[in-house]
């Protein structure tokens, strides 16, 4: 691939990923550190207890029932569970285009996996989001569809 190209890949990759940490970080959400002087972990974890997810499944389960009673929309469901698969999964093609180390299995998947628990645990962290591993499933089932499909399979020819 031609530096040019490649440059203008990263250059749009750099901005998509700008974008995303604005969503994920700071639109319609409020970032609070206040825990920190207001009595340290206990207090983080307090008024985090209804933010947390760690049992697979049960948020998407959760959309899929809310939505079945008449709770919420169709759209909801379709935004929360293709939203998440859909958001990273342009890394899944880009990042193995820009850094051919990527093309490895092991260290894609690995980088990916760090990548994504420090997102949560940064939402949780910093209040601003929930630490939900589906949310970390979805985004990581979406990049390695694409990697597998398109990202390792990449040809830099010249």
């Amino acid at each position: 691939m031609r530096n040019r190209h490649r440059n203008l890949i990263t250059l749009a990759l750099f901005g998509y990923t700008v974008y995303i940490a604005y969503l994920l970080f700071y639109a319609n959400r409020t970032i609070d550190l206040s825990w920190i002087t207001q009595g340290g972990l206990n207090v983080l974890f307090d008024r985090m207890k209804d933010n947390v997810n760690l049992e697979l499944f049960a948020t998407i389960n959760n959309y899929f029932y809310k939505y079945l009673i008449g709770a919420i929309s169709f759209r909801r469901v379709w935004v929360n569970v293709f939203g998440n698969l859909a958001v990273f999964a342009p890394y899944g093609l880009f990042f193995p285009l820009i850094y051919p180390k990527m093309r490895n299995r092991f260290r894609f998947y690995r980088f990916w996996i760090v990548t994504l628990v420090l997102v949560e645990v940064v939402q949780y962290v910093t209040m601003s989001g929930s630490l939900d591993v589906d949310d970390m499933f979805l985004n990581l089932l979406g990049l390695l569809i694409v990697y597998e499909w398109f990202g390792r399979r990449i040809k830099t020819g010249g």
